[in-house]
């Protein structure tokens, strides 16, 4: 059970980060364009 945890957990972590990414790419995209 704590290893589904584990797993669920990590994958998350990573759609966290790969949302953030996207968010902070598209905030200093807007902030200076190309």
């Amino acid at each position: 059970m704590r290893e589904l945890f584990k797993e669920v957990f990590q994958s998350l972590k990573e759609v966290i980060f790969k949302i953030f990414f996207e968010f902070k790419n598209s905030i200093t995209g807007f902030k200076k364009p190309r």
